[in-house]
């Protein structure tokens, strides 16, 4: 099962670790796409890619929205890939995690019930998947498993953009990516550039919606309220000028309040990921958005959070503009400078700021 932000990483890996067990094990895993069977359409680069790999009978999957469906007593097991902590809204499943394969900070979970757990910091999880395939079963990557492999490496790597390098991708991560896509036989820059339209596609994108385009591609950190409430943090590839410009800030608001209450959320971030067609260069954006009847001030720190992001040298963060609805709701954006800052550098950035908090007393 990949994380609840269902991107590229989490969907492949499930798959190819499910494919990878029952090779090794000769028994039957189940991959679990980690969105609701309704929202996975708005995938678009991933519903793209398995249609590419004639593996897009939606049907053969299980769903997020699913498993509460399924008796405890049928599920034997559970196995993590690109995440190694459940969300908020799985932890009925905490008793059945058995094996994790991750790339992210390693919260240390589930330690006494673990048999297998294989945590690195590189660029993508499949790669840690690949890596096992090429170890143990060499022989079954074909030139169309080779093809489906590569999609998560070339796009979590931005094609190996240098600028990202030991950030987005490691020298394991290339050696994967070389071994591949010799084998698949394919132009890697066109396969890259065939899946980036789908993703990046800003037209596409926007007809998605603001909400759907907010939960495309989601999670959430519960780290206010003593572990009650949550951080929303999503990631997009539509500059935040043009999504303002199309949709208004008013409209965008009204969507992220929607999904602060719906998701229990204190205040929601937006990470924006896109290539500048003025210059061809990679860039990022940051928006932190807060309203305070939703979630007051004295339980979000948001006023500080913001003040401590704004000092942090990593992030260098610039070009600072602020929204307003009226005096409760506002939202900030800024470029940020180093685009090596991802939302797995975010993650860490909000755990340095509130787990202290959380060790004290309620936020």
């Amino acid at each position: 099962m990949g994380n609840v932000s269902c991107d590229m990483d989490s969907v492949v890996g499930s798959m190819l670790l499910s494919y990878y067990y029952h090779l090794r094990e000769h028994s039957n895993f189940t991959p679990i796409i980690n969105c609701s069977k309704e929202l996975f359409p708005v995938k678009l680069e991933i519903c793209q890619h398995l249609k590419s790999c004639q593996l897009d009978n939606l049907e053969e999957f299980v769903y997020d929205d699913e498993l509460k469906g399924i008796e405890q007593e049928q599920i034997d097991e559970i196995a993590l890939i690109d995440h190694n902590k459940l969300d908020v809204s799985q932890t009925f499943l905490e008793p059945k995690i058995r094996r994790i394969v991750d790339h992210h900070i390693d919260n240390n979970l589930y330690l006494e019930q673990l048999k297998e757990k294989d945590i690195k910091l590189i660029g993508s999880a499949t790669t840690l998947v690949i890596d096992r395939f090429m170890s143990d079963f060499l022989l079954h990557i074909d030139k169309d498993l080779a093809y489906f492999m590569l999609a998560p490496i070339v796009l979590d790597s931005f094609f190996f953009d240098e600028n990202l390098k030991d950030s987005k991708w490691t020298q394991q991560d290339l050696d994967a990516y070389n071994y591949l896509v010799k084998v698949a036989d394919v132009d890697g820059k066109a396969y890259f550039d065939n899946l980036y339209n789908s993703i990046s596609s800003i037209d596409l994108n926007l007809q998605l919606g603001v909400k759907n385009l907010l939960i495309k591609d989601f999670k959430s950190y519960f780290l206010l309220n003593d572990g009650q409430l949550g951080i929303g943090v999503s990631s997009t590839f539509v500059p935040m000028r043009i999504l303002i410009s199309h949709f208004g800030f008013n409209q965008i608001a009204e969507s992220m309040e929607s999904l602060m209450i719906s998701k229990n959320l204190g205040f929601f971030a937006v990470l924006t990921n896109y290539m500048d067609e003025t210059d061809n260069k990679y860039k990022k954006q940051l928006l932190i958005f807060q309203n305070e009847d939703i979630c007051p001030l004295s339980m979000s720190k948001f006023n500080e959070f913001v003040e401590s992001l704004e000092q942090n040298q990593e992030y260098n963060l610039i070009d600072k503009t602020e929204y307003k609805m009226n005096e409760q709701v506002r939202g900030i954006t800024w470029e940020v400078g180093n685009i090596k800052q991802s939302r797995k550098n975010f993650e860490v950035l909000i755990n340095q700021f509130y787990k202290p908090l959380l060790s004290t007393s309620k936020i």
